[in-house]
């Protein structure tokens, strides 16, 4: 979906009322169409996310490490924890957190 540029149908995962937080720039995205409009403002960016580490899941939330690049202006690489809440299918709460940045982790030193 998002390697494709379809960015309707990466928001699609997300529901309606889901919540994106970036601990890493402090922004946060509350609604689907916030966060279908803040991918499309990504993706012009050319980002490339990849994952590189296995999902993890307990319960209702799900974690990977991942990594985001940019071209041009844009930001990367950054490595960065992706947590997810899951309910009835859909990602309802997404945070992004930096290790070395964001807290607990602000003590733990980056790649």
């Amino acid at each position: 979906m998002w390697s494709k540029g379809d960015v309707a149908a990466f928001g699609s995962v997300y529901g309606r009322g889901a919540v994106v937080s970036y601990y890493v720039s402090g922004v946060r995205f509350v609604g689907r169409s916030q966060i279908v409009q803040e991918m499309q403002s990504a993706h012009a960016c050319n980002y490339t996310i990849k994952r590189i580490a296995p999902v993890a899941v307990h319960g209702q939330f799900a974690a990977t490490f991942k990594t985001v690049k940019g071209t041009g202006a844009c930001a990367g690489p950054v490595t960065f924890l992706a947590v997810y809440q899951i309910q009835h299918g859909k990602v309802v709460r997404d945070w992004h957190l930096l290790p070395g940045t964001t807290p607990p982790f602000d003590q733990v030193a980056p790649e």
